[in-house]
């Protein structure tokens, strides 16, 4: 191979090594944050998870849910409780972006023997079948998001305050 042919096959490949964040950046998707309300599901759909979670005011609402499965935020002022529930058919994860949460499980109601705490960073785990409830331990706003498959929750359920859940069926 001769040193023309060579130089021009180096000279490719930078041109192209450098061309990779360009093209990369024109197939971005768009991204939608906090501000872009309602529920998202069911397309496409690039976010700050992070920032979406900590500006969510509402202690329930559901910002994406598909055909088997949801993203649902939630922010639990001090004291404000995820009353207790059991999922049979289906497992649930839960991470914890701001606050304290006190979490209690069990296989029954009357025996929840798994206490946790969990801060920011951690996520918690939840398997079909059992019972669980999740506190605001803290002084602060409990900011926590949660997935759900197949969807608990209708589309565009939003819950203000924990007050608004009194009655609640889902």
């Amino acid at each position: 191979m001769s040193i023309a042919t060579k130089s021009l096959k180096s000279l490719s490949m930078a041109v192209s090594l450098l061309a990779m964040p360009l093209m990369a950046q024109a197939y971005e998707p768009s991204t939608q944050m906090y501000g872009d309300s309602g529920d998202q599901g069911k397309k496409p759909w690039v976010f700050d998870i992070e920032t979406l979670t900590v500006e969510n005011e509402n202690y329930r609402d559901t910002r994406w849910t598909g055909e088997f499965f949801q993203m649902v935020l939630m922010s639990l002022e001090p004291g404000e409780v995820i009353d207790l529930e059991v999922h049979n058919n289906h497992d649930q994860f839960f991470r914890v972006e701001a606050g304290t949460a006190r979490v209690q499980m069990g296989e029954t109601r009357e025996d929840l023997d798994f206490v946790a705490t969990a801060t920011s960073g951690y996520g918690i785990m939840i398997p079909a079948g059992y019972w669980h409830t999740v506190e605001n331990a803290g002084d602060d706003a409990l900011k926590l998001y949660t997935f759900y498959a197949p969807p608990e929750h209708d589309a565009d359920t939003v819950h203000q305050r924990y007050e608004d859940t009194e009655g609640y069926e889902h």
